[in-house]
């Protein structure tokens, strides 16, 4: 059963993510709330924990002022449903892109300790549902929640690296 968040989780979730900005990200949000600023909040207005906001941060800010490291991003979006064959996902983050003309399609799943691999039936089941999206075409990429706390920078980094290595390995 997942966790319901309050307003205080949210709250101590988005003072952790501030602290770890870098300082012109901090002078940004400073200034005020405009267009690029919009989009982020409403790319993840439906994250469902404060680990999904802070890599929807993370993804977002490197997309949007860092370029994503020559990815071209066509699309970035949280909680987003999947369907491969006759099942259908939910999904944290997927993220579609263009590099070096090839179009790329990752999903970043944040997972927390409370509802992931608690059993070994979920574990079971979500190995199984992240082979079934790599075989529709997905770079599935997961994070535990305690990565993501530590360091949502280095998280995004490492799913620009994934995605850059699985264009150019070919898959």
């Amino acid at each position: 059963m997942a966790k319901t968040f309050t307003g205080e989780d949210w709250e101590k979730g988005f003072n952790h993510m501030f602290k770890m900005l870098p300082d012109k990200v901090k002078e940004y949000i400073s200034r005020g709330v405009d267009d690029k600023l919009l989009n982020y909040f409403s790319s993840i207005k439906d994250c469902e924990s404060p680990i999904e906001q802070l890599m929807g941060l993370a993804l977002w800010d490197i997309t949007e002022r860092d370029h994503f490291y020559g990815l071209e991003i066509l699309q970035f979006k949280s909680q987003q449903t999947v369907k491969c064959d006759k099942k259908t996902y939910r999904v944290d983050f997927m993220v579609d892109c263009l590099y070096e003309e090839k179009l790329l399609k990752a999903i970043v799943e944040c997972d927390g300790h409370d509802y992931h691999e608690r059993t070994k039936e979920q574990a079971r089941k979500d190995k199984q549902r992240a082979r079934e999206l790599a075989a529709a075409g997905y770079i599935v990429i997961h994070f535990t929640g305690s990565e993501i706390y530590n360091n949502p920078y280095q998280c995004a980094r490492e799913v620009v690296k994934i995605i850059k290595s699985q264009q150019q390995s070919g898959e």
